[in-house]
This record gives structure tokens, sequence and C-alpha cells, in this order.
């Protein structure tokens, strides 16, 4: 027996009495049990106790009481709206539904809550409601229990078996699966294209799924003529195509796909339907799971494992090398592991004792897999074979790979290196134009014989022996190699301080006070040969600082009295602070793209790691590839980026809620699997000449997929394609 089957049968007096207590201003115990007998009566079926409820006053959550006594779906609340207007006018509605049953009246009162309440099956209210969209002939009723059952299969179920007809029947046929009644009122389908044309997209997409479950794809072409459809969309409609057998219109629908969309859609086609077999070709040799990944993430061509206890990550030309710690039985050991980038394929696995491991301070990887590295004093070491060479005795400061080997800053010297590990080279640092007064070397940056050296506002830049120049910049951060130019990040002004006082429980005389800042970077883009100015981007990159300022003392969380700060020192002292180079972003020149640069750092002091692709050139941001570092799904955060020597991959060390690893992306294969998305019939020449650019990816499957697909496109617009029947 249902829960409404023996309603409590209170009395119109019980119910009247009940509710002059529960509507009391005054709150007590009375109020509260007269209150909980009222919902309670609603709960179990009582028609009487759910009018009263209307009439309680706004104070009291009627809504939310009755709704909740009425075991309603959570889902249908938000079809009564989402204003507190709404719900109330919702709650009037099944308020004098309840108190006027007689199935031959519908007032407007009602209209706004009686298709949800005829939702309402299990309860008697639903009852009532549904009686009265039956017997009432009120056509507005009709309408609004129709396009309920558009969105509710339960209610659509009830329209269909009482042959409901909603003022407007086609959309409405469609979206029941009415296919008969739908064909008899709208043979043309000209009703239905008009409706979808004022349709939300929500409703749009509803309407589309409706007519690809149902087979009606001379419908679907009327509704999406070019058939723009997500991914989903594409799999129910290919779907039913292959139930019906219409092989003619799954082509169709492969060839107006988006690649990445056309790679699933070709599994259901067979290879003699196929109107283009080179199209068919590619679109089968691409693995699905492959493209989705392409599709989610498409810079990211792998991932290597790192551990929990990474300590550092080594790069090289092709290949990296992770360098973690290991406790198992008592034994404390050192272990290097080499891998292809981007492959993953492991090389080699070094495994050293906590006293024989050597000290890697800094190090970078040989071509060969020669380990470059210096200790803790500074000394430059070179391990090949297993046995260490002393290469100089230092102290360096900064080392890092390149494509010919490696180059190293010492105190006096910059040292260029053999890929085995032998210095080949060496040009002394006041040669350069770096002496005392500019040191220590606070940036290096190398691409083949071409190195950047930045120490405090002086750039230097020397190629081949004997050839250099320099340069004063203020606050100079990064700097890369971007195709023919030479890109620098530098602090280009600090926005104006904004103090503020945080007031202690000691009194209002305990404050610090902070200040609150922002650091704006241009990029300035120099001729490597030169040094001469060849473009700017202006505000490129911001980090916003919150600091204590200078002067404030802390003890014990407290600081001292805000009469002992001048706040004209503290801006003083905070505008004359040196910045050398810090807080700026890192910058990465991206193959195949001399004109792009990428940019990665934080925009505030413990905040996430943010990046931005922009064009030097232009001074404006690229939208592609699609690379997000920062905002990953899987909760994942950034903690490092590096680049390998050939500059072809980035390498991101990640930190996961469980364990770490390094992803590998590539950003140029980023920027070609991007088309991916784009359907075949929107490809362009300039897609075209940006897939020839990147010559060297040419054989990557999903290049030769996007070169069978501009094919394809080509053919199809000279009309070359061969039609169905003259196969």
């Amino acid at each position: 027996m249902s829960r409404h089957a023996q309603p409590p049968g209170l009395g119109r007096a019980e119910v009247d009495r009940l509710l002059r207590r529960a509507g009391s201003p005054r709150s007590g115990r009375r109020r509260d049990r007269a209150l909980a007998r009222l919902v309670a009566a609603v709960a179990a079926g009582d028609l009487p106790a759910l009018h009263a409820c209307g009439r309680l006053p706004p104070w009291i959550p009627r809504f939310s009481l009755v709704w909740e006594a009425l075991a309603a779906p959570e889902e249908l609340r938000p079809l009564l709206g989402a204003g507190a207007a709404e719900l109330d006018a919702g709650l009037d509605a099944f308020a004098a539904i309840a108190g006027r049953p007689d199935p031959a009246l519908v007032t407007r009162e009602m209209l706004p809550g009686i298709a949800v309440a005829a939702a309402l099956a299990g309860h008697p209210l639903g009852v009532v409601a549904r009686r009265k969209i039956l017997t009432a002939g009120d056509q507005a009723a009709v309408d609004a229990a129709c396009a309920l059952a558009a969105r509710w299969p339960g209610l659509a179920e009830w329209c269909r078996e009482h042959e409901l007809t909603p003022t407007d029947p086609a959309p409405f046929f469609l979206l029941t699966g009415q296919s008969l009644r739908h064909r008899l009122a709208d043979p043309t389908g000209r009703d239905t294209v008009a409706a979808y044309r004022r349709a939300s997209e929500d409703e749009r997409r509803r309407l589309r799924a409706a007519a690809a479950a149902h087979g009606s794809f001379s419908l679907l072409t009327r509704l999406e003529p070019d058939l723009a459809l997500d991914g989903e969309e594409l799999l129910r409609l290919a779907e039913v195509l292959v139930g019906r057998g219409d092989w003619a219109a799954l082509w169709t629908t492969i060839t107006a796909s988006a690649p990445a969309d056309a790679v699933r859609l070709a599994r259901y086609l067979p290879e003699h339907e196929a109107r283009d077999p080179r199209l068919f070709a590619a679109l089968r040799a691409v693995a699905v799971d492959d493209v989705l990944a392409a599709q989610a993430d498409p810079a990211r061509v792998g991932t290597l494992p790192a551990g929990t206890h990474l300590a550092q990550v080594l790069h090289g030309p092709g290949q990296l090398a992770v360098v973690r710690t290991e406790v198992t039985a008592g034994r404390y050991d050192v272990i290097l592991e080499r891998y292809a980038v981007p492959g993953g394929d492991l090389l080699e696995r070094r495994v050293w004792g906590r006293r024989d491991a050597p000290e890697l301070h800094r190090a970078v990887l040989g071509a060969d897999g020669t380990l470059v590295h210096t200790d803790r004093r500074g000394a430059l070491w070179s391990w090949a074979r297993g046995e260490p060479a002393r290469l100089h005795d230092g102290p360096v400061t900064h080392l890092t790979a390149t494509v010919n080997g490696w180059v190293a800053v010492s105190r006096e010297e910059l040292l260029f290196g053999a890929p085995g590990g032998p210095v080949r080279r060496r040009e002394p640092l006041a040669g350069l134009g770096l002496d005392e007064a500019h040191l220590p070397v606070d940036r290096l940056v190398a691409a083949g014989e071409r190195v950047a050296l930045a120490a405090g506002h002086r750039l230097v830049v020397t190629g081949a022996p004997g050839r250099s120049g320099h340069a004063d910049l203020p606050d100079i951060g990064a700097a890369a190699f971007v195709g023919d130019r030479l890109v620098v990040a530098h602090r280009d002004r600090r926005s104006h301080a904004e103090l503020s006082r945080r007031t202690f429980v000691d009194g209002p005389d305990d404050v610090s006070v902070w200040v609150h800042s922002t650091d704006t970077f241009r990029l300035d883009v120099r001729d490597p040969g030169t040094l001469a100015p060849a473009g700017a981007v202006p505000d490129a990159w911001q980090y916003k600082h919150s600091d204590l300022a200078d002067g404030t003392i802390h003890d014990r969380g407290y600081s001292r009295s805000a009469d002992q700060f001048d706040v004209d020192a503290i801006h003083t002292s905070w505008a004359r602070t040196p910045a050398r180079g810090q807080y700026s972003p890192d910058l990465f020149p991206v193959p195949d793209h001399p004109h792009w640069v990428y940019i990665a750092g934080a925009t505030e002091k413990y905040g996430r790691m943010k990046q931005k692709l922009m064009d030097v050139v232009t001074g404006n941001a690229v939208t592609s590839p699609a690379l997000d570092l920062a905002d990953h799904r899987d909760s994942a955060r950034v903690r490092q980026v590096g680049v390998t020597p050939d500059g072809r991959h980035l390498i991101a060390k990640v930190a996961t809620p469980s364990d770490a690893e390094l992803r590998v992306y590539d950003l140029a294969l980023g920027a070609l699997r991007r088309l991916l998305d784009v359907r075949i019939p929107d490809l362009t020449v300039a897609h075209r000449t940006e897939l020839a650019r990147a010559a060297r990816y040419r054989d990557h499957p999903h290049v030769r997929l996007l070169d069978a697909c501009l094919a394809h496109r080509r053919a199809r617009g000279s009309g070359r394609e061969r039609s169905a029947s003259g196969q």
C-alpha cells in the first residue's frame, strides 16, 4: 500500500486550528508542533493541509517545507523557477489545486505550478492536477504540461498515453518520441525548423538529439545544414544510421564533422562504403584513444614517472633524467633514470649509495648520456661510463645544456663544453663587457653557439669567438632566443604602493603595515647580433605583491604601534628596492613559430603557475595551442617548467594529489593538433600553410590525418569526390 493510500484525515476544524498556531508570530514549542503536524499531513497526502500551507505567513519557509513533504525529485525544483517569487507562485498554485480539486476547474492562480504538480504522480496532488488537465479543457494547462513533459520522461509517457496536443505540436511530438504524430502534424518539417530557430541552445540540443534518435536525418540536416554537432550527438546519430543501413548519410556526417570526431565515426562505416579511400584509411589509422587524448591536451605528448621523492630533473638533447632518492630496508640510494623524450623509453638507470653518489648541485645531460654537474663547492665534473672527471675548479654558478654540449659560467669565465664533457672553449667575462660592478651573473640562456648573460642591468650576447655585444636594461629577468630574435623580460615599472594596516587584538595601536603593489614586466625584442631594439611588448606580465613593510617588528604575532611608522619613508624604501629579475616569468621559444614566445610563471606569492603565448611581432596573445599547465582537472599543481636544449619540448614538474610526474609538452605539435577540432568543411588554405610549415611532423599520424582531411576538402571543393552512385 502506498504512503498516500490512507490519508490521516485531519478535519477542516483541526487544520484551521493548526494553521492558527503555526502562523503565530510568537515562536515556541506549540507553534513548532503545529507546523510539524501540518507538514506531516501534507507528506501523508492530506490536500486540505496542503491548501492551508499556502496561507502560512511569509516569515515561515513555506515552500521548502512543502517541497520536502511532497518528496518531489530535486531536479523538478528548478523547473518552477529560480527566484523566490516564482517558487512562492508555485506553492500558491499547489495550494489552489489542493483547495479546489474540482476536475473541471483551472484558474490562473493554478497555472504556474500545474505542470510540476502533474509530474508528482505518487502524491494525491498529482492525481488532482492530471484530472484537471484532462477535463477542464484549458489549453494553457495542456501547453504547460506538454512543455514540462518535453524535459520530464515520466510526464511525457502520461501525455503520450492521453494524446495531449499543445498549441505548437511539432517540436513536442519530436521530443517525446511520437514519430507518426510528428510526421502528420508537420509533414514538411517547416514548423519544427521554425521552433528550432527560436529555441534556446539547450532546447536546440534536445531537438537535434531527438531528430538523430528517430533517424530523421533529412530533418537533422535542415535543423543544422552544416551538421555542426558535438561528439556525443554525432555518435548517437551514427548508431541510428548504422541501424538503418544508411551509409550515404553516415559518410556525409563523417565528412561534415571535425577530424577528431570523424575518427570515431569511421569505425561504424564499412570500407567499401567510403567515397574517399585516402581519407577513410587515414581515419582508421588513428587510434580513438590517441585522438581523445590529443583533444583533451593537444600539446601533451608524454608523461614520465617522478615518484614522491623527486630531487632533480636534468635536461639533455632528446632526453631527460630524473634524480630521486629511495630508502629500502635501511639502505639510502640515489637513483638516476634517463628517459627518451618524448617517447618515454627508459635509456639508462644508475644507482648509487649515499656516500658514492655525485653531488648534483647543478647538472645537465650530454647527447650520449654523459652527466655534467657541479658539486656544492662549485667545481665542475663529468661522469661518463661511471668514471668522474674534474673539468673546472670553479666556482661555477650557472650551467645549462645545449644541442652541442653545455655552457657554464664561472666567476671569471664563460665555458663551452663538448657533448662528452671536456671544456672546448673559454671566454673571459671581462672581455664580454662584464666587470665587477655587474657581477654576479643572474641568468644564462643558450641556443647552440648563441649565449645570453644577464648581470644586474647589463645584457650580454655572444656567438662566435670574439663576437659579442652588450646593452643596459632595467631589472633584467628572463631571456630566450626566439627565431632570429632575442626576447628579454624586464621590470618596466612598479605600480604605486597601497598600504593597509592590520589591527591586532591587543588594541588599536598594535598594527602591522602591509604594502600591496604590482610589478609590470615588458618584453624587449632585440637583434641578437647588435642588441639593437627590434620591437617591444608592453604590459606582457604582472606580478602582485602583498608584503610586510620594512621596519615592521613581529613579536608573538604583533607589531609596533602605528605612530612609529613613517609612511613616506616606507614608500621611499619600497621604491628603491632592487629587483635583479626577481618575480620575472620564464620565457621559452616555440619551434616552427619564430614569432611566438611561451611565458610561464607565478603572478602572485604562493599562487598557481600561469602561462600565456604571445606573438612578439604583433604583441598579441595567441590562443593556440590550448595549453593550460596550471589548471588541470586532476587538481595537479605545476611546480617547475623547463625546456629541452633543442627547444622542442617543455617539461612540467607536476605534483598530483597522490604522486609526482613529469609532463612533456610539444607546443608546435599542439598548435597542429588543435586543428583536430576544426570541422573538415571549415579547413582553409591558412591551415594548409600551417601544416606545411611543420615539415618534421609529416609522418605523425595526426598530421597525416589532417593532410588527408585538407586534401578531401580541396577535392570536394573542386567536385572530384566520387558520388555514391559512381562506386
